[in-house]
């Protein structure tokens, strides 16, 4: 065989060939399994990415705390475990301001949540508890779509035990996102400054106190807050929900159920809040509770005043051992020894605190079960000044004074009218001079619009007891002559002290009032008009200790009228109302039974007409009816407004001696000044709410001896409150200051912080600003839109053939009061020294004649009714005639009188012409 290399190379070239497939197979293999192998660890590692790390990973190195959840802490880190049962349960988170400037001791916003695992989230959320349905079906369905509840904050989970839990950084939730937990009061605030104070962890609930630190701005100093966090169980419960009813008046927990029957004139369910208490033996007639309502006073309360408060808290137990309760509530006294590591912020324990925040005020708020109303938890915190007279600024003393007798409705008004408006303002609307507490309250305001957890809901008590309580303590101190150690029984000196038996009724009805609010009661102003003035004091009457139908009325001190025994100051026992509030919520029928229940507590609130039930809260001041107001004492206020002015005279006349001593300033009797004036105009605004009102009733149909719901102030009572206006506001003398006590009021001239008054006062003492602010305080009552409408509505409820007080009565009476100067002609004597018409009386004549051409020009106004308009206009026509005559021919006017009487011609002339013009 011969060999050919042409043969050789073809062969090799086919088997070249040949292989190139055989490789290709080889390459693609060798590919896939590199390609299966990379995939492999893709997976692998894909794998490994999606699976959480091990407890142990992140845990390593930190304290573990057992409890409700299980904590883990590192310096400021705090981890927590949320087992898997705590998944998707209920639970309380409730907010309180530990330490750190004015809201000190403050319990402050709660809400219940739930964790939810998302993923490798877990979102805290909390659910919708006001709309519901008790029955599962398509309306069930509907309102879960419609109402799903709300997220609050979200945490990225480190780690997860398939059969423990996951674990979260707790931490962040309390720092990071605090704003959505505690509002404002985290603005400004940064995280990595934010410091763990203290964490403890029990079976049901945990306690963490975190430092949220605000750097500086600028000049200012940068402030620290210490907020607890309280996360506690909420577990189901035998407690029963009771029905509100609206003569009896408790703070709500309100539901929309939409399971309820058509027919029901309401999808409202209305839950009182109390606490669950139950009798230990329902078989006894009188039994102590399973478990009683336990007080701990805090050892910051002051030594000398912690059998005040015991007191206080315990006359609670009279109205519970009236329904069946033996020892109800249980008060405990922490000291340095004993209860020492109790944190009054546990949910656990309901503490009355001690606090110095400089701003008088007392506060009784409560967390409740949003589902039920259960009260599981209230703190009192009373601060230091509330035993601190005050009498200080006229700006805040006539803000504040003027505040507590305005309704919402008027508070609109003014913002659209402020030249109506009497008080001290900014150029923006704002208060010229606020409380801190005012401050607090409008910064609440402000915090909870669209701001579902807000402090002060469901279940809490804004109190405001503190505004007027050291007005009161003001007046107290002047009558009594503290503020000065000269005194007239004493030749060695007086006590600037106060009396002992005052301070303990002062703290022991305070206590009181605030404890009730713990006990779910809300305030009743009308409670005041339950005993006559003359049965608070004289020999007779000096051991009556419930002067009024409740402590959560805010009550004036009672100072007996000159010449007679003085009778208790203050509240030192529960009144009538308080022990019928008690008997509706909290009493059972032994066996629990809500249908015998709900029987028993209608029969109860029918009682509402008795003597000393009547209730009327803060959403009725300012509406119309004259018995409710906060600090008015007595049946009728009318009377109460004699006795407030004469108090004041009586005052006015030695009060430099009643306040200065030997060797001290003069400026302290300025402020006393202001305090008697802002007295005087306070209990004189008490007699305008007379016009126009209607006394309102809650009885029921049916209930024993029901009054109709209006009952229309009689026509000669409102003519008698004009009359005390007349003579103790608007006449020339109503309370005249003699000139060298006016030449004894100067200013302080304190400048510092704390004491800015001091940039702003006049030397001279402004009485007439003073004077004619009360006026104007007064005029806005008597003529403000809603009165109008009052005495125009009032008219068409008098029955046919009853004295009604009428419109034209009204501005008739204010015309020839006012104006009186003009009903006689002048006779000469006077002069520029000794004017026809006074300064005072001039001014009130300008500012009245100010609000009628207001009136007459508002044509088609949405607030004011079409009459007063056009009565308006006929009293300026009635006063142009006698302006005419007093200033005509050779009448005998000195130059203050011509001028004040020709200028008033001419406004009326010009707003007469102009209200044609306006109205075509």
């Amino acid at each position: 065989m011969t060999f050919d290399p042409r043969r050789l190379l073809g062969l090799a070239l086919v088997a070249s060939l040949l292989a190139v497939p055989a490789l290709a197979d080889t390459t693609q293999a060798k590919g896939d399994s590199q390609a299966a192998s990379s995939d492999g660890a893709k997976k692998k590692s894909k794998k490994k990415k999606d699976e959480l790390p091990p407890v142990s990973d992140v845990i390593d190195g930190m304290k573990e705390i057992d409890g409700v959840l299980t904590l883990y802490r590192k310096k400021d880190k705090l981890l927590a475990l949320v087992p898997n049962d705590k998944l998707d349960s209920p639970m309380l988170l409730a907010t309180s301001i530990a330490g750190g400037g004015f809201f000190t001791g403050w319990q402050w916003t709660d809400m219940m949540i739930s964790f939810e695992r998302h993923d490798k989230k877990l979102l805290v959320m909390t659910p919708d508890t006001l709309h519901v349905t008790k029955k599962k079906g398509p309306v069930s369905d509907a309102v879960q779509r419609t109402h799903p509840g709300q997220l609050v904050g979200t945490l990225p989970i480190l780690a997860a035990d398939p059969n423990r839990g996951v674990v979260v950084n707790l931490g962040s939730l309390y720092t990071r996102q605090a704003p959505a937990l505690i509002g404002f009061l985290a603005e400004g605030r940064d995280p990595s400054l934010s410091r763990l104070r203290s964490v403890k962890n029990f079976p049901q609930n945990a306690e963490v106190s975190v430092d949220l630190v605000s750097r500086p701005k600028g000049l200012e100093h940068g402030d620290i807050i210490t907020v607890h966090y309280s996360l506690s169980s909420l577990p189901k419960s035998s407690y029963v929900p009771r029905l509100a009813d609206n003569r009896v008046g408790y703070f709500l927990t309100v539901a929309r159920d939409y399971s309820s029957d058509y027919r029901d004139d309401t999808t409202f369910v209305r839950m009182v809040n109390r606490w669950k208490l139950e009798k230990a033996d329902p078989e006894l007639d009188l039994s102590p509770p399973k478990e009683p309502i336990v007080f701990y006073i805090e050892k910051t309360v002051p030594t000398r005043y912690r059998r005040h408060v015991r007191d206080g808290i315990e006359e609670w137990n009279r109205a519970f051992e009236k329904i069946g309760f033996t020892g109800a509530i249980e008060v405990r006294q922490q000291t340095e020894t004993q209860f020492a590591d109790l944190d009054p912020e546990d949910v656990r324990y309901n503490f009355f605190r001690w606090i110095t925040s400089d701003s008088a005020f007392a506060m009784g708020p409560s967390r409740v079960d949003p589902r039920t109303g259960q009260i599981l938890d209230a703190d009192i915190i009373f601060d230091d000044s509330m035993l601190r007279y005050s009498i200080g600024s006229w700006d805040l003393l006539l803000e504040e004074s003027i505040s507590e007798t305005l309704s919402e409705q008027d508070e609109r008004f003014l913002r659209a009218n402020p030249g109506w408006d009497a008080r001290p303002r900014n150029e923006n609307g704002s208060p010229k001079v606020q409380s801190p507490m005012a401050k607090a309250m409008e910064l609440f305001a402000q915090n909870a619009k669209g701001h579902v957890h807000e402090p002060f809901g469901s279940g809490r008590s804004a109190c405001m007891i503190g505004r007027g309580r050291t007005r009161e303590m003001g007046i107290a101190a002047l009558h009594m002559g503290l503020l000065t150690k000269e005194t007239e029984d004493d030749d060695k000196g007086g006590s600037k002290e106060w009396p002992e038996e005052f301070i303990a009724q002062t703290i022991k009805e305070t206590v009181m009032h605030e404890v009730g609010h713990t006990l779910g009661l809300r305030h009743n102003f009308k409670a005041s008009s339950w005993r006559p003035m003359d049965a608070m004091s004289g020999a007779a009457n000096t051991s009556i200790t419930d002067l009024c139908g409740s402590v959560m009325d805010y009550n004036p001190v009672n100072v007996a009228p000159e010449g007679e025994e003085q009778g208790k100051y203050q509240m030192t026992t529960l009144g009538p109302y308080d022990y019928w509030a008690i008997e509706y919520g909290y009493t059972t029928t032994g066996k629990g039974d809500p249908k015998s229940d709900k029987e028993a507590m209608e029969s109860c609130a029918a009682r509402g007409a008795e003597a000393g039930h009547d209730y009327g809260t803060d959403e009725d001041v300012g509406f119309g009816d004259p018995l409710i107001n906060r600090w008015d004492l007595g049946t009728d206020p009318l009377d109460y407004t004699k006795s407030r002015v004469a108090l004041a005279r009586r005052i006015r006349d030695d009060v430099v001696e009643r306040i200065v001593d030997e060797g001290e300033s003069y400026d302290s009797a300025r402020g006393a000044v202001n305090t008697l004036l802002s007295t005087l105009g306070y209990a004189c605004n008490l007699a305008a709410g007379h016009v126009g009102g209607t006394y309102f009733h809650r009885d029921h149909r049916g209930d024993p001896g029901a009054r109709d719901p209006i009952v229309v102030v009689p026509a000669d009572k409102q003519r008698e409150a004009l009359a005390i206006l007349s003579d103790n506001l608007f006449h020339q003398n109503a309370f005249d200051i003699p000139s060298d006590l006016l030449r004894k009021l100067p200013p302080t001239r304190w400048a510092h912080w704390g004491s800015e008054a001091a940039w702003e006062a006049e030397a001279a003492f402004p009485f007439h600003d003073r004077m004619g602010s009360m006026q104007s305080w007064s005029l806005y009552r008597l003529l403000s839109p809603t009165t109008l409408r009052r005495v125009l509505d009032s008219e068409a409820a008098t029955q046919e053939g009853e004295d009604a007080f009428t419109l034209p009565d009204l501005f008739g009476e204010l015309s020839g009061t006012i104006f009186s100067e003009l009903e006689k002609a002048p006779n000469g004597g006077h002069d520029n020294r000794k004017p026809y018409i006074a300064s005072l009386r001039r001014n009130l004549q300008r500012n009245y004649v100010g609000r009628l051409i207001d009136l007459t020009l508002r044509e088609n106004d949405p607030w004011y009714p079409q009459a007063a308009r056009t009565q308006a206009w006929y009293e300026l026509k009635q006063l142009q005639g006698k302006l005419d005559k007093a200033t005509s021919g050779g009448s005998r006017l000195d130059s203050y009188s011509r001028a004040h009487l020709e200028e008033s011609k001419e406004r009326i002339a010009r707003a007469l012409d102009a209200s044609f013009q306006i109205g075509g």
